[in-house]
Protein backbone atom coordinates (compact mmCIF):
# COMPACT_ATOMS: atom_id res chain seq x y z
CA UNK A 1 0.00 0.00 0.00
CA UNK A 2 1.21 3.55 -0.65
CA UNK A 3 2.42 5.47 2.37
CA UNK A 4 5.33 5.22 4.77
CA UNK A 5 7.26 2.03 5.32
CA UNK A 6 9.78 1.35 8.07
CA UNK A 7 12.90 -0.44 6.91
CA UNK A 8 15.44 -2.00 9.24
CA UNK A 9 19.03 -3.09 8.76
CA UNK A 10 20.43 -4.90 11.78
CA UNK A 11 23.71 -6.58 12.62
CA UNK A 12 22.61 -10.26 12.42
CA UNK A 13 21.22 -9.74 8.93
CA UNK A 14 24.18 -7.55 8.02
CA UNK A 15 26.51 -10.47 8.74
CA UNK A 16 24.94 -12.36 5.84
CA UNK A 17 25.99 -9.49 3.58
CA UNK A 18 29.68 -9.39 4.59
CA UNK A 19 30.68 -10.56 1.11
CA UNK A 20 29.41 -7.15 -0.07
CA UNK A 21 30.89 -4.92 2.65
CA UNK A 22 32.37 -6.33 5.87
CA UNK A 23 30.51 -5.48 9.06
CA UNK A 24 32.32 -3.45 11.69
CA UNK A 25 31.93 -3.11 15.44
CA UNK A 26 30.11 0.15 14.86
CA UNK A 27 27.39 -1.57 12.78
CA UNK A 28 24.13 -1.35 14.70
CA UNK A 29 20.49 -1.63 13.92
CA UNK A 30 19.31 1.21 11.75
CA UNK A 31 15.65 1.97 11.26
CA UNK A 32 14.30 4.58 8.91
CA UNK A 33 11.08 5.49 7.13
CA UNK A 34 10.77 5.76 3.38
CA UNK A 35 7.89 6.91 1.21
CA UNK A 36 6.49 4.10 -0.93
CA UNK A 37 3.90 3.78 -3.66
CA UNK A 38 2.71 0.89 -5.79
CA UNK A 39 3.95 0.04 -9.23
CA UNK A 40 0.30 -0.08 -10.31
CA UNK A 41 -0.02 3.61 -9.36
CA UNK A 42 3.23 4.63 -11.06
CA UNK A 43 2.41 2.91 -14.35
CA UNK A 44 -1.16 4.21 -14.32
CA UNK A 45 0.08 7.77 -13.83
CA UNK A 46 2.39 7.33 -16.84
CA UNK A 47 -0.28 5.63 -18.99
CA UNK A 48 1.78 2.43 -19.33
CA UNK A 49 -0.52 -0.45 -20.18
CA UNK A 50 1.67 -3.14 -21.73
CA UNK A 51 4.69 -4.81 -20.12
CA UNK A 52 6.07 -8.11 -21.44
CA UNK A 53 9.04 -8.56 -19.08
CA UNK A 54 9.21 -7.52 -15.42
CA UNK A 55 12.57 -7.63 -13.57
CA UNK A 56 12.54 -7.25 -9.81
CA UNK A 57 15.44 -6.91 -7.32
CA UNK A 58 14.51 -4.78 -4.32
CA UNK A 59 16.59 -6.25 -1.49
CA UNK A 60 14.02 -8.38 0.30
CA UNK A 61 10.90 -6.38 -0.57
CA UNK A 62 10.00 -8.41 -3.67
CA UNK A 63 6.74 -9.82 -2.35
CA UNK A 64 5.48 -6.39 -1.32
CA UNK A 65 6.31 -4.97 -4.76
CA UNK A 66 4.46 -7.88 -6.38
CA UNK A 67 1.45 -7.21 -4.16
CA UNK A 68 1.43 -3.64 -5.47
CA UNK A 69 1.77 -4.82 -9.07
CA UNK A 70 -1.37 -6.89 -9.48
CA UNK A 71 -2.48 -5.04 -12.63
CA UNK A 72 0.89 -5.74 -14.25
CA UNK A 73 0.67 -9.41 -13.31
CA UNK A 74 -2.50 -9.73 -15.37
CA UNK A 75 -0.64 -8.75 -18.55
CA UNK A 76 3.06 -9.60 -18.19
CA UNK A 77 4.52 -12.80 -19.67
CA UNK A 78 7.86 -13.09 -17.83
CA UNK A 79 9.10 -12.09 -14.38
CA UNK A 80 12.74 -12.19 -13.30
CA UNK A 81 12.87 -11.94 -9.52
CA UNK A 82 15.53 -12.10 -6.83
CA UNK A 83 14.70 -14.95 -4.44
CA UNK A 84 16.00 -15.95 -1.02
CA UNK A 85 16.42 -19.28 0.70
CA UNK A 86 18.08 -17.62 3.69
CA UNK A 87 16.85 -14.57 5.57
CA UNK A 88 19.30 -12.07 4.09
CA UNK A 89 17.01 -9.19 4.98
CA UNK A 90 14.77 -8.98 8.03
CA UNK A 91 11.42 -10.61 7.23
CA UNK A 92 12.28 -11.07 3.56
CA UNK A 93 10.05 -13.52 1.72
CA UNK A 94 11.28 -17.01 0.93
CA UNK A 95 11.25 -18.42 -2.57
CA UNK A 96 8.18 -20.43 -1.50
CA UNK A 97 6.37 -17.20 -0.55
CA UNK A 98 7.11 -15.74 -4.01
CA UNK A 99 6.12 -19.00 -5.74
CA UNK A 100 2.83 -19.21 -3.83
CA UNK A 101 1.90 -15.60 -4.56
CA UNK A 102 2.72 -15.81 -8.26
CA UNK A 103 0.92 -19.15 -8.61
CA UNK A 104 -2.30 -17.25 -7.81
CA UNK A 105 -1.61 -15.21 -10.97
CA UNK A 106 -0.92 -18.35 -13.03
CA UNK A 107 2.90 -18.06 -13.01
CA UNK A 108 5.33 -20.95 -12.76
CA UNK A 109 9.01 -20.77 -11.84
CA UNK A 110 10.90 -22.26 -14.80
CA UNK A 111 14.54 -21.35 -14.07
CA UNK A 112 16.32 -20.96 -10.73
CA UNK A 113 19.93 -19.84 -10.30
CA UNK A 114 21.09 -19.82 -6.67
CA UNK A 115 24.34 -18.58 -5.14
CA UNK A 116 26.05 -20.20 -2.19
CA UNK A 117 25.00 -17.12 -0.17
CA UNK A 118 21.33 -18.12 0.05
CA UNK A 119 19.96 -15.87 -2.69
CA UNK A 120 19.54 -16.10 -6.42
CA UNK A 121 17.29 -15.29 -9.34
CA UNK A 122 14.21 -17.02 -10.64
CA UNK A 123 12.46 -16.70 -13.97
CA UNK A 124 8.70 -17.10 -13.90
CA UNK A 125 6.48 -17.46 -16.92
CA UNK A 126 2.75 -17.39 -17.35
CA UNK A 127 1.36 -20.93 -17.40
CA UNK A 128 -0.59 -21.99 -20.45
Amino acid sequence: DPGLMTSTIDSPIRQNLEWMAPATDSDKTEEFEVQVTTLNDILESQNVTNIDFFSLDVEGYELEVLKGSTEILLNVEYILCEINRAELYKNCPSVKDIDDFLRDYNFTRVITIMTDKGWGDALYTISS
